[in-house]
């Protein structure tokens, strides 16, 4: 009875624990009970301790591995976030701008698969100053939503060569990000174009900009009567943090990381299965490479 209560005690303290020994015994009889909870076994010895059976052992250790697992999904809730908020963000004299990704979207193929329904985008934001130069006027954001090809073409070109990349503005709605404004608008002939720049400058700087314009005039207005032009001059050590970013995003916005990991799971886990039922030939169709 001592030796539970050490046990217990000690459980409560956080100390990992991977065999617990429980002593009983009919005379000198020695008896071993198993108990599996969440993957773990709990051994469970009889031992010269008179008053201790099997079913005891048995009933102690499904407590013990029971308050473990309730701990554990405890401590996993509490530290592990619902939601990831990746942004980087470059703040100039003027204005700020910012990359954050939209993530794809899938949809069911077949009975049990998975496909990507739409590609990811990587957002660029532009936020100006306010008018009393003391904060910035984020109500008055543009964004520009880089699809994963427009993010090819932005990294093949720049530093050396310039980009430029439109989008057709819609009536009430912005096509670019999937977002409405509240603003009806005229008609979609009579709308501006949002335009995108990037010029490499001196010293291997970018300046990015963001305009509304309308038969080769910029400064127009554009979603909600936001005016434009808003740029930003990066520096050569900023604009590389932006193209590694852009770079590394391109298999999450496409899916394939996603779609490959989830494949690969699949097959270790069919393996596994194979394995256990004794069908393990150490390959199969799924990883014959063809020429």
């Amino acid at each position: 009875f001592f030796f539970f209560s050490f046990l217990e005690d000690a459980i409560d303290k956080g100390t990992m624990i991977r065999s617990a020994r429980c002593i009983a015994s009919f005379t000198s009889t020695r008896v071993a009970c198993n108990h599996h909870i969440g993957g773990k076994a709990i051994l469970a010895v009889a031992q010269n301790l008179p008053g201790r059976t099997n079913a005891e052992c048995t009933t102690r250790a499904t407590l013990i591995s029971s308050r473990e697992a309730r701990q554990n999904r405890h401590l996993s809730t509490q530290q592990l976030p619902k939601r990831g908020f990746a942004k980087y963000a470059v703040f100039g004299e003027s204005s700020v701008i910012s990359l954050s990704p939209i993530l794809p979207t899938y949809k069911q193929a077949g009975a049990e698969g998975v496909a990507v329904d739409k590609k990811g985008r990587m957002i660029l934001e532009w936020v100006p100053r306010s008018n009393d130069n003391k904060s910035w006027a984020w109500n008055d954001k543009i964004r520009l939503a880089l699809s994963v090809e427009e993010i090819g073409l932005v990294i093949n070109q720049l530093p050396h060569f310039p980009v430029e990349i439109s989008r057709p503005l819609y009536a009430g709605q912005d096509d670019d990000t999937n977002s409405h404004f509240s603003g009806s608008g005229p008609v979609i002939g009579d709308m501006p174009e949002k335009v995108f720049k990037a010029i490499p400058g001196e010293g291997a700087t970018i300046t990015l900009s963001i305009d509304y314009v309308k038969d080769g005039i910029g400064g127009q207005y554009g979603e909600d009567g936001k005016t434009a032009p808003i740029e930003i001059t990066v520096q050569v050590g900023e604009f590389e943090v932006m193209k590694s970013i852009l770079k590394e995003s391109i298999p999450f916005l496409t899916g394939f990381t996603a779609l490959m990991k989830l494949s690969e799971e699949r097959e270790i886990a069919q393996m596994g299965t194979s394995y256990n039922q004794g069908r393990f030939s150490g390959g199969g169709p799924g990883n014959m490479v063809p020429f």
